[in-house]
């Protein structure tokens, strides 16, 4: 069962996933405003995901071909992801 919306799953299978690390060309697309979706959808999505409580581990292991041992290194690695794609302005 997937727990994370599509956006943030698309995002994080096509940006996050570790054989591609492309979280600097996804920050730049944002800065441009040259994002095909909605990048204040995003925002939310990446910082609902980060509070959920049930967070949900093993579907962002399997989006990024990350092995996080816990929720809260997959936590700390999206705040990281977070700040590195909406950084200065980021509003939280």
């Amino acid at each position: 069962m997937n727990r994370l919306p599509d956006l943030l799953r698309m995002v994080l299978r096509d940006f996050c996933f570790v054989e591609w690390y492309e979280v600097s060309e996804l920050a730049a697309l944002v800065k441009t405003g040259q994002v095909k979706f909605d990048a204040d959808l995003l925002e939310r999505q990446l910082t609902e995901a980060i509070e959920i409580h049930e967070f949900p581990l093993g579907e962002v292991n399997e989006l990024t071909g990350e092995e996080f041992e816990s929720s809260d290194d997959a936590r700390s690695w999206m705040k990281e992801v977070r700040t590195q794609v909406f950084g200065l302005y980021y509003r939280k």
